[in-house]
């Protein structure tokens, strides 16, 4: 049975009555910036075991030396593909209590990122996530330069890969990875990727 992530970063109240106490803001609501872009480039799995390419130890990540190896076959490495994805809005399983009251209780996110097929060894990695095998846990990064995952990086509730085959001059092979994830409190934590460049 896949494990359901709980993020430790963000509590919400577990008694009926207890107050929230909200975060601070932006001080000038109206000064506008661009934000960064949301797009997703990079996928890490580690293996169960495998060192980490992460260091949270600190608070914010640093970037393990040596803990990326895509050329590792003992499963005591993180893996790296750079990639094109997105995360769409989760499907949301609802409780309905009493007198009305709705409380979202889990939320199914769906991670889909497109690789290009550059090598046998892509193609064999993506053959092996369709044996939907949960022995690792995955974070993913953006364009925007962000880290998405938390300490413990995000225990899948299950792994897949697509391999379209596109006609035209335009169709190149792809694989598609798609790795889903349960969490009981909302979206994973966020930090500065170490690794951006």
């Amino acid at each position: 049975m896949p494990t359901i992530n709980t993020w430790t970063d963000i509590t919400c109240p577990s008694a009926c009555g207890a107050a929230l106490n909200y975060g601070a803001l932006p001080e000038d609501p109206d000064c506008v910036s661009v934000p960064p872009l949301s797009e997703i480039s990079d996928i890490y799995i580690t293996p169960t075991g495998a060192t980490d390419a992460f260091d949270y130890s600190g608070g914010d990540p640093v970037a393990v030396s040596g803990g990326i190896d895509n050329t590792d076959t003992a499963n005591a490495k993180t893996k790296h593909l750079v990639v094109i994805g997105s995360q769409g809005d989760p499907e949301e399983s609802v409780y309905s209590g009493p007198k009305g009251a709705q409380v979202v209780n889990k939320r199914r996110y769906t991670v889909e990122a497109r690789t290009p097929i550059t090598a046998q060894s892509i193609y064999d990695f993506l053959r092996q996530i369709q044996c939907n095998n949960l022995n690792f846990t995955f974070r993913f990064a953006t364009r925007g330069g962000y880290l998405f995952g938390g300490e413990d990086g995000i225990s899948p509730a299950s792994s897949n890969a697509r391999f379209p085959k596109v006609e035209g001059e335009e169709g190149v092979e792809e694989g598609i990875l798609v790795l889903s994830y349960d969490t009981t409190n909302g979206d994973p934590p966020r930090h500065s990727n170490p690794l951006a460049s």
